[in-house]
């Protein structure tokens, strides 16, 4: 016997029981998922009737979001960082603060 999810599908408004998972991580992401489809997880149950409770299965999920959040904000970082980057310095040798490509008229200056 392996992993299940047990939730409340709030369309059908009826308790369900999940496909089984192999592994405790895979349940712990299904029952991930379907939160993020507004349903309501009611427990996870695994092999000689193991139950996870709401409260294991909270902290789990707090876990999951910050990691999500992390994972989230590191294409914003590097987006950041490639702009501040691309900025022109004021200043520069060149006596340029901004370059426009060739043709395109003339260049200012500081």
């Amino acid at each position: 016997m392996g992993w299940h999810v047990r939730y409340i599908d709030r369309s059908l408004k009826h308790e369900l029981l999940s496909p089984e998972f192999a592994t405790r991580d895979e349940a712990f992401e299904r029952a991930w998922t379907l939160a993020q489809e507004e349903n309501d997880i009611s427990a996870i149950e695994g092999p000689d009737e193991e139950l996870v409770g709401m409260e294991e299965i909270g902290a789990w999920f707090d876990r999951r979001a910050s990691r999500k959040d992390a994972i989230l904000a590191i294409p914003e970082a590097k987006k950041a960082k490639k702009h501040a980057a691309a900025k022109p310095k004021a200043g520069a040798a060149s006596g340029f603060t901004q370059a426009e490509p060739l043709g395109k008229g003339k260049p200012k200056k500081a």
